[in-house]
């Protein structure tokens, strides 16, 4: 392998999975996959994380991107401010967790009528 050739880690994900694609700076296109949609202090957050891993990035890891609403297209800025970024992911790990418990409950009370 060349010294230049990038190793690229498809992350494994269903064909139910909301999948974005945004457009960089640069003009380069890249997938995401919708983790979550947040809403804090009024603004409008997304966690994405990319199909094609960023090399050094790991299966678990995600971005957060601030959303702003355009007169075409929604504008998508990376949040660099790691108080906020834990924040909003903060939010997400409760939530989903709050989730997954009344899941377990729904199901322990169906387990329980049969």
């Amino acid at each position: 392998m060349a010294g230049n050739d990038l190793v690229v880690s498809t992350v494994p994900h269903d064909e139910d999975d909301e999948i974005i694609t945004l457009t960089s700076e640069k003009g380069e296109k890249v997938d995401f996959i919708v983790i979550a949609g947040i809403e804090y202090h009024g603004d409008d957050y997304m966690i994405l994380q990319p199909v094609k891993l960023v090399p050094g990035m790991s299966i678990d890891e995600a971005f957060v991107f601030k959303v702003t609403p355009g007169k075409d297209d929604d504008k998508y800025e990376l949040v660099i401010d790691p108080k906020l970024a834990d924040t909003i992911f903060d939010i997400y790990d409760n939530t989903y967790d709050e989730e997954n418990e009344k899941e377990i409950l729904e199901e322990e009370k169906k387990d329980g009528r049969k």
